[in-house]
């Protein structure tokens, strides 16, 4: 921004509104202050500052490369909004863990490996944590029960040191409308999926194709409405040894086998390393969509989209002994 249109951008908001490269001091900082900026370009580290700013509602913070005190947040339980963008930051002090009011935490950070307990944090309906070393659910998720959007997705070359998430904390988060989780930890229970009947957005892996099909039989059941097979766009399959194909055959069963319009608008469909599968696609499926298909490690695969079915080969034998009939009957 040219710093002319930042100047009068700032005198028409008046002294509610603070945007800074430096952390000032106290006194600096005022008591009817409601939004914060800080956005270090340098490098700098972090002062031992203990604002007292009641009012305060949204505070951004940038760039900065060690700890934030454990002071800093003291007088600040007004705050609503809370990013921080600090990808040298090894810890949060204690004292987020009292930002009742919060609504919206995010966390983008190469380093912290843990975050302080959110148990309190009951207002939050964002959290988004980008936090690539995480090691463990943070403490009290199951608490943060008005939380819409849950953004766990560390990254994917990271394992947290768990496998998956832990028993009864995806049931108590019923309004969760968006859940992105690792792609490669984390595992998702199939039924306490269920639960989540508002969810709209999913990303991550469930505990197994039995925990999929569960939580896939319940849309019919009045699951979220805005997922079906018929609107995926992103399909990873990956390690399911038990998965024989895609599709249930039916040898007798007229085509198609399956809700019309499934994966009607797929674009991506990944799959690896299932050891025991054939075919993939039927032939009467509509891959109007499809942009991308990447095998790999699946030595028992021979089709990708397959031939004729057993359907259509019973068909045709039916239409020849018809044939032969009316041939044997005219003679």
């Amino acid at each position: 921004m040219h710093d002319l249109i930042r100047d009068m951008a700032l005198q028409i908001a008046g002294a509610k509104f603070l945007v800074l490269e430096d952390v000032p001091h106290e006194e600096e900082w005022g008591n009817d202050v409601e939004k914060v900026s800080l956005m270090c370009k340098g490098g700098s580290k972090f002062p031992d500052v203990s604002p007292k700013c009641p009012k305060l509602s949204t505070l951004l913070l940038r760039g900065y490369v060690n700890i934030i005190p454990d002071s800093f947040f003291v007088h600040l339980h007004g705050l609503t909004v809370l990013h921080v963008d600090c990808h040298g930051f090894e810890s949060l002090p204690n004292s987020v863990s009292d930002l009742k009011h919060l609504t919206s935490l995010r966390l983008n950070s190469f380093d912290i490996k843990c975050v302080p307990s959110l148990a309190k944090l009951t207002a939050l309906r964002s959290l988004d944590l980008s936090i690539d070393s995480l090691e463990e659910i943070p403490h009290g998720l199951e608490m943060l029960v008005n939380l819409r959007y849950l953004n766990l997705n560390v990254d994917s070359h990271t394992r947290t040191n768990q496998e998956k998430m832990p028993p009864g904390i995806l049931p108590k988060l019923c309004e969760l409308q968006v859940l992105k989780l690792p792609l490669f930890c984390l595992e998702v229970n199939g039924e306490e999926m269920v639960r989540l009947k508002k969810l709209e957005v999913f990303l991550g892996v469930f505990d197994g194709v039995e925990g999929f099909n569960t939580y896939v039989k319940s849309l019919e059941e009045g699951g979220p409405s805005r997922f079906s097979l018929e609107s995926l766009e992103i399909l990873d399959l990956y390690e399911l040894n038990n998965l024989k194909g895609l599709f249930t055959e039916e040898k007798v069963a007229p085509a198609p086998v399956g809700p019309l319009g499934t994966f009607s608008r797929l674009k991506l469909f990944s799959i690896e390393d299932c050891q025991n599968i054939k075919k993939l696609f039927p032939p009467w499926l509509v891959l109007d969509n499809l942009e991308q298909i990447f095998v790999s490690f699946c030595n028992q695969l021979e089709e990708i989209i397959g031939g004729a079915e057993a359907s259509d080969e019973v068909e045709e034998e039916e239409e020849a002994k018809e044939m032969l009939c009316e041939n044997v009957n005219r003679s």
